[in-house]
């Protein structure tokens, strides 16, 4: 009964606040000891929240307009979403658990998805700009990655892309892209495979794909990149 009762203050605070503001909150739950919290501030925006299984958290926070996050979680994992500025896009769908999720969004026109499946995997996506899009894939056990986006971007066309794929274990991505138009794509599979890489400037790339064998716990790849300037382009591919 005490859960049913904290959901339903919830609801009537943040119903009471979409009223006045014209946004929107969706909470849809199953299961035991769920924790959802949302706070919006603006114009429309919106929040759309499916919890499964026991023990998920979910944090959204909303400042501007037109900003929308979506999240889905089934199992023991905890996500933060915080967005500020306008047109904001967070998705985030979780499953297994101990995984967890933040993503920090400043500016306008960003855009943010990711995925988690396994145990112990942790993503964290910071973008401090405009048209920014980041892509995480998770799937496997203590996975990381960690990826900072800035820049003064003015169209969609300029703005930083980020895309990773996780889908072995002990896997680390951290990385930092500041200017415009830059690119970074990973795929790592196996155990142990690191990428640490910084890019600043505009229009450069970089092209990761890192393989070993899922579960020997003998390969183990690394990348290191630096590029600062216009279009640099690397493209890097480690197998067995």
């Amino acid at each position: 009964m005490k859960r049913s009762i904290y959901i339903t203050l919830i609801f009537l605070t943040f119903t009471s606040l979409a009223f006045a503001q014209s946004n929107t909150s969706d909470v849809d739950q199953s299961g035991d000891e769920h924790l959802t919290n949302i706070l919006q501030s603006g114009e429309s925006n919106d929040s759309d929240v499916t919890q499964k299984g026991e023990s998920g958290e979910v944090f959204i926070t909303q400042m501007g307009d037109l900003n929308t996050a979506d999240a889905v979680q089934d199992g023991d994992n905890d996500l933060t979403i915080n967005s500020e500025g306008t047109s904001n896009e967070a998705i985030s769908e979780q499953s297994g658990s101990y995984n967890s999720g933040l993503i920090f969004q400043l500016g306008s026109n960003n855009a943010a998805d990711i995925t988690q499946a396994g145990t112990d995997n942790d993503v964290f996506v910071t973008q401090e700009t405009d048209y920014a899009q980041a892509t995480v894939n998770q799937d496997g056990e203590l996975n990381y990655s960690d990826i900072y986006q800035y820049g003064g971007a003015t169209s969609a066309s300029e703005g930083n892309t980020y895309t990773v794929d996780q889908p072995g274990d002990f896997s680390t991505v951290f990385g930092t892209q500041d200017g415009i138009s830059n690119s970074m794509t990973a795929t790592q599979s196996g155990e142990g495979q690191d990428l640490w890489f910084d890019q600043s400037g505009t229009g450069n790339s970089l092209d990761v794909a890192q393989s070993g064998l899922l579960g020997s716990g003998s390969v183990n790849h690394s990348a290191y990149v630096t590029q600062d300037g216009m279009n640099n382009t690397t493209v890097i591919d480690q197998s067995n």
